[in-house]
């Protein structure tokens, strides 16, 4: 079990009306942060018990500074938007197992909503550490309107080429990220995407239909986020048969061919 540590907030930034971005400062858990890992916000309050499992959107290791993006959902993440800097919060992380790099030449990020972050994170992590190895990603990120875009810049800064959706094409392409990826001329060797269970489900299916390696980043409700309380655990394939896995421990991600879609 990881262990809590005491993090600093560093910067906090209002993206959207519900949309926030949080700087933390804590050197031990970014030093062993990995893409697709999570943490979890503790908070101060007697009446919000359950911890917050955030992903993580950007880490500067030699800084010891992590970066989370949340959306207002409730009591708890409207609470964090008030915290000041320099407010000290109690964190645990990383936590879970994110995504893996096999040696893929080009790979397609497919996110919905908040679900964007992480793949964020995952680009400048292979970016970053396969600097030599010549990997083309491009990112095809959806939102639910303009209100919601976030992080298209920040992909844009790494050399990712950038399509950008939203529902009702108040902003970039009308419809949505899997869609975007269907209409453009691109064949990766792997997906990796996070966002809503359907969006998932879709990108799993045509990765499969189409032979294409892909790695799924879970959006369940957590309970603990450290794999007591069973609250997330989801079906994976076992032969013929099926079993249940913790997505706060097991995963968030998965390959897309283990997991039993709904």
């Amino acid at each position: 079990m990881k262990k809590y540590l005491e993090a600093a907030i560093t910067s906090t930034q209002k993206i959207s009306d519900k949309i926030y971005k949080m700087d933390l400062s804590c050197p031990e858990i970014a030093k062993s942060s990995e893409m697709g890992q999570f943490l979890n916000i503790y908070l101060d309050k007697g009446e919000m018990i359950l911890p917050r499992p955030i992903s993580i959107q950007d880490v500067d290791k030699d800084k010891g500074v992590l970066s989370i993006m949340y959306l207002i959902a409730g009591k708890g993440t409207a609470y964090m938007a008030t915290l000041p800097v320099g407010y000290k919060l109690n964190i645990a992380g990383p936590l879970g197992n994110g995504f893996v790099y096999k040696n893929y030449k080009k790979i397609a990020l497919i996110g919905g909503g908040i679900g964007v972050p992480p793949l964020y994170c995952a680009a400048k992590a292979v970016l970053g550490k396969y600097p030599d190895l010549d990997v083309e990603i491009r990112a095809y990120i959806g939102f639910r309107d303009i209100e919601f875009v976030n992080l298209e810049g920040e992909f844009k800064a790494l050399g990712v080429k950038t399509l950008l959706t939203t529902d009702n094409g108040s902003y970039g392409i009308k419809g949505n990220a899997l869609e975007a990826f269907k209409n453009d001329d691109f064949a990766p060797d792997c997906i990796y995407t996070c966002g809503p269970y359907g969006m998932l489900r879709a990108v799993a299916n045509y990765a499969m239909d189409n032979n294409i390696s892909c790695q799924v980043s879970m959006e369940e409700r957590m309970g603990c986020g450290i794999g007591a309380c069973v609250g997330c655990a989801i079906a994976i394939k076992k032969g013929e048969d099926f079993t249940f896995k913790k997505v706060c421990k097991d995963g968030p991600v998965f390959e897309a061919q283990e997991v039993l879609w709904q």
